[in-house]
């Protein structure tokens, strides 16, 4: 049966053939534009796809490429079959479901994330370690946070759980917040940083600082993840490319949490989604290609609070407190004025020595 034939042959050599017959002269061109709306939700246009569907046996080979889990959802197989290369996002599509800690037995652990897709951990990477769900959505945080704490937050568009540590102290509409940036060692060299051995994929591939490869949570897509413009990568990413200029004020990744509450003011997540290229010399127009990592776009997720909602956070519980905190002091101050009071009453009354009644004191 083909079906059974296309699900035994290499994935290189079958995606290779279609891509070479349905681009065909256009791969001379190894590069396509195409409008920002097609690539994240439509999806992009292959005049030829639609024809090649037609032919006998094609339907056969799609369904041993679903088979092997390439199609992803139901939508991207409907795209395919319309003419269209599949979409990187959707538009009102769910996300989970979760299971989220109230907190109730330990307020250390209000919101953390503990099971996802009706999973304790994850099932992508090479150890449980690495598989591990740690931390929160990466929206609120437990109460009474102190600086020297690391914040842990589950990234599905990572696929992974990432860490972030404090950075600074910063004022938001006149609210007192703390900077959490992520840490150097998440995205670090395994050569540096050996925790990061189990996110090599495959294993005996490990991308250098500052990149994951997201191949294993994609169909097994050569997509990677970075820091937009290669941010406190390694310089030969950079090089790489022409265009880029990486700045810390505009691709950095960061939350400001107002620490008594653990709620998140103000953050932006950053992330840069590249195509992890190789030469490919039985394909017309890739033959010549380095192989390099290919910056397709960046996305800068932004959530502020703004001066209104301020303001109901600051009448509503920063004043509320800040006067419970003077009237506290102030009853302190008054504790200790009527102990000193009374201290100085009982000096004054001792001070002065009495003398029985009928005698007189000594001339």
């Amino acid at each position: 049966m083909l079906q059974e034939l296309v699900a035994s042959l290499p994935l290189s050599m079958i995606l290779s053939g279609l891509v070479s017959a349905t681009m065909g002269p256009q791969l001379r061109r190894p590069f396509v534009s195409v409008p920002v709306r097609q690539l994240l939700f439509d999806g992009s246009p292959v005049p030829a796809l639609k024809s090649l569907l037609r032919l006998p046996g094609t339907g056969a080979i799609l369904d041993g490429l679903c088979g092997r889990g390439l199609c992803g959802s139901p939508r991207d197989l409907e795209r395919l079959k319309n003419g269209r290369f599949p979409s990187m996002m959707y538009n009102n599509s769910l996300d989970g479901p979760y299971t989220i800690d109230t907190g109730k037995n330990d307020i250390d652990r209000f919101t953390r994330v503990e099971s996802y897709k009706g999973k304790s951990s994850l099932d992508y990477w090479g150890s449980s370690y690495c598989n591990m769900l740690n931390g929160t959505d990466g929206i609120t945080y437990p109460p009474h946070m102190e600086r020297k704490d690391r914040i842990f937050i589950f990234n599905k568009d990572l696929c992974r759980s990432i860490y972030l540590d404090y950075e600074r102290d910063v004022e938001y509409f006149g609210i007192s917040t703390r900077r959490y940036v992520p840490a150097r060692a998440v995205l670090e060299d395994p050569a540096v940083n050996p925790d990061n051995k189990c996110f090599c994929a495959p294993e005996d591939h490990c991308l250098r600082a500052g990149a994951l490869s997201l191949s294993p949570c994609q169909f097994g897509a050569p997509i990677v993840a970075s820091t937009p413009h290669f941010y406190n990568g390694d310089p030969s990413y950079l090089e790489a490319v022409d265009g880029l200029a990486p700045d810390k004020r505009y691709h950095e990744t960061f939350i400001d949490i107002e620490p008594l509450t653990g709620l998140a003011l103000n953050g932006g997540k950053k992330i840069q989604i590249n195509i992890d290229l190789e030469r490919f010399g039985s394909l017309d127009g890739m033959e010549r290609l380095p192989p390099v990592l290919f910056p397709v776009m960046y996305t800068n997720e932004t959530a502020v609070v703004n001066s209104a909602l301020a303001a109901e956070f600051r009448d509503r519980l920063q004043r509320p407190l800040s006067l419970v905190a003077a009237a506290r002091w102030l009853l302190v101050a008054l504790g200790s004025a009527l102990l000193l009071l009374a201290g100085l009453m009982y000096l004054r009354r001792h001070s002065h020595p009495t003398t029985k009644a009928g005698q007189c004191p000594l001339q």
